[in-house]
């Protein structure tokens, strides 16, 4: 209960950050919709911020963090502050001459670049060559976001997450503010409007990065050069790391694959789809990310202590609680995605034709929305332990199913069939983890007892039942609100009302169902409000 209390504090700093981040990013996108809508200067926007943003995740969201921080906690437990020190020293300035180097080449590279991601860009020389100028402007974000995320992964290591996870605020508040006061400067049309919006990512990139110094300095790691390449830890970091790439080369091969497909339909689908993107992101970010994030220092250090017991106790929680939230989040996003998506984005430069889009991508989406939660708590627990391989190996095979399905379903359902194979592929990537965890004979450990426990599946179907009931009575409750909607209930009222009713209903499911895990939840949600309330 304790370990349990513990994780779900840290977890609940983590996620009291993301959740101002993720409000702010709310409030960037739906400017962005209002401003841009999901037209010409939009997609060529979306395009040139994912080239970086792909490179973005490498180091952002996973693989460099899982290299780094389990080396760095052995070197912690069992060597001198200064040799820990020194190891920090050498990670960012080899990373620092890496980014460099990839930002230089991305700059030089831009239209090959886009020529490869959006090839149906070609047919409007307009929005080809609107890209490419994008991209040549958005690439040097990919630099301070590099060494915002290796920052990260530090403090994340002394166990400090709030500050970290509230850096991403940075960058939505500097794309905020560009929209509001720089876009009218730039001009009337979209197309030099989104210029301003370049510039907004810039100085926000480097304000993430920027805002962690001093967090850094108080637990006296100061940015020297150190530019030692025979470092031993280095040396351990990088070939963990190098697995990852593999990893991270087969998820942007499916990312590769989605915009490719969409850039040969309908203009505005490749903003749709990240319109979407975003909306199902925010509980993924909120819950499961945090729980994520937060485990992984917890599994380096069971890991260094070979506690295969403990990990696998980590690991069984995690997953209980990433479902608790993930699967109600799923069942809510599809019977609200339509009045939600009108809420949220429907203005301006949004119009009728967006909201087809972005409503089929966000369907499709979120029917995959707890296996993405389930493969990232899973994946740390192969990182703890240094393998780096088997999760590369998983998403290998993943990415085969995913672009089989997307040829398979474009045809019949055009851009909700690129985000069904996303959707499909996770799962399938996530069934494949867990089952070589399953069959793995874990060290010191009776063989019957493996990652997938009866008390694991038990919290699932009761999950499952909780959050259907919970479906039907939105469905029903919000279909009521609409038929009355002739004595002008505004849209967010009833969004709202159908939300509250949702969560009471579920609350009150789960409780009766008695799910342990529900008492962990709360003291999460406890330890959010503790921390926004004091800041």
């Amino acid at each position: 209960m304790k370990q349990s209390r513990q994780i779900a504090r840290f977890a609940g700093l983590m996620t009291a950050a993301t959740a101002l981040s993720r409000i702010t990013g709310l409030a960037r996108d739906m400017l962005k919709a209002y401003f841009f809508g999901s037209g010409l200067a939009a997609d060529a926007f979306t395009v040139a911020f994912r080239l970086p943003n792909l490179l973005r995740r490498l180091f952002g969201e996973g693989t460099l963090s899982a290299a780094f921080i389990p080396v760095y906690a052995d070197y912690r437990l069992r060597l001198t502050e200064t040799e820990s020190r020194q190891l920090v020293a050498a990670a960012l300035s080899l990373l620092t001459v890496i980014l460099a180097f990839i930002t230089l080449a991305g700059v030089l590279f831009a239209p090959t670049l886009v020529q490869i991601f959006a090839p149906g860009f070609r047919a409007v020389p307009e929005k080809f060559d609107l890209t490419v100028r994008l991209t040549r402007l958005l690439f040097p974000y990919i630099l301070f976001v590099g060494l915002a995320a290796l920052s990260m992964a530090v403090l994340n290591s002394h166990k400090k997450f709030f500050l970290p996870a509230l850096a991403p605020i940075t960058l939505n508040g500097s794309m905020i503010i560009a929209m509001i006061f720089l876009c009218p400067l730039f001009g009337e049309s979209q197309e030099t409007r989104i210029y301003a919006l370049g510039y907004g990512v810039l100085i926000g990139g480097s304000g993430q990065f920027l805002i962690q110094i001093p967090a850094l300095k108080r637990i006296g790691i100061k940015f020297r050069p150190y530019l030692n390449w025979n470092h031993k830890g280095l040396r351990r970091i990088v070939k963990l790391t190098v697995p990852g790439l593999f990893a991270l080369s087969v998820t942007q091969i499916n990312i590769f694959v989605d915009t490719f497909l969409a850039s040969l339909l309908q203009q505005g689908s490749i903003a749709a789809l990240e319109y979407a993107n975003r909306l199902m992101q925010l509980p993924l970010g909120l819950f499961a990310v945090s729980v994520t994030t937060a485990i992984l220092p917890k599994l380096s250090e069971q890991a260094a202590q070979d506690d295969q017991e403990g990990m696998q106790s980590t690991l069984t929680y995690s997953l209980r609680m990433i479902f608790l939230i993930m699967i109600p989040s799923t069942i809510g996003l599809i019977v609200l995605r339509e009045p939600l998506i009108k809420l949220l984005y429907q203005r301006g430069a949004f119009d009728a034709t967006s909201l087809k889009l972005t409503s089929s991508a966000l369907l499709y989406y979120s029917v995959g929305l707890f296996a993405y939660g389930g493969v990232k708590a899973v994946a740390q627990f192969f990182y703890a332990q240094k393998d780096t391989k088997t999760p590369v190996k998983a998403a290998a095979f993943a990415m085969g199913i995913n672009i089989l399905l997307n040829l398979i379903l474009i045809q019949p359902l055009q851009l909700g069939g690129l985000a069904l194979a996303t959707s499909l592929s996770a799962m399938v990537n996530m069934s494949l983890l867990l089952y070589i965890l399953h069959k793995q004979k874990t060290k010191r450990m009776d063989k019957r007892r493996t990652i997938l426990t009866r008390k694991l599946w038990i919290a699932f179907s009761k999950i499952l039942f909780a959050a259907a009931v919970m479906g039907i009575i939105v469905h029903y409750f919000y279909g009521a609100m609409f038929r009355f909607q002739h004595a002008n209930i505004p849209n967010a009222i009833m969004v709202l009302a159908a939300i509250a009713a949702g969560v009471v209903s579920y609350a009150g499911s789960v409780r009766l169902l008695r799910l342990e895990e529900t008492d962990a939840f709360i003291y999460l949600l406890k330890s959010v409000r503790r921390k926004i309330t004091s800041e």
